[in-house]
């Protein structure tokens, strides 16, 4: 399991993984206010053994897709 952190603008309404069926469940934050507003998210991802490729998608509130982003991550630990 992954603690993934990312900034969001103010008209997302969901973020995907690529490839999963269901929206992140993100803890969202926010810093300043007025023009100087950001928006945080944090969620836990499982993750593969190995190399793990997200490539997150963002949703507005119409449901249309808004951007991308993605992140490597390596999993180095064995499983329990």
């Amino acid at each position: 399991m992954a603690v993934i952190n990312g900034e969001a603008g103010i008209g997302i309404r969901d973020i995907v993984i690529e490839g999963e069926a269901h929206p992140l469940t993100p803890t969202w934050s926010r810093s300043g206010s007025g023009p100087n507003e950001r928006f945080f998210w944090q969620a836990r991802i499982l993750l593969a053994p190995g190399v793990n490729t997200l490539v997150f998608q963002d949703y507005g509130f119409q449901g249309n897709p808004v951007g991308t982003a993605s992140i490597t991550v390596t999993r180095t630990a064995k499983d329990a």
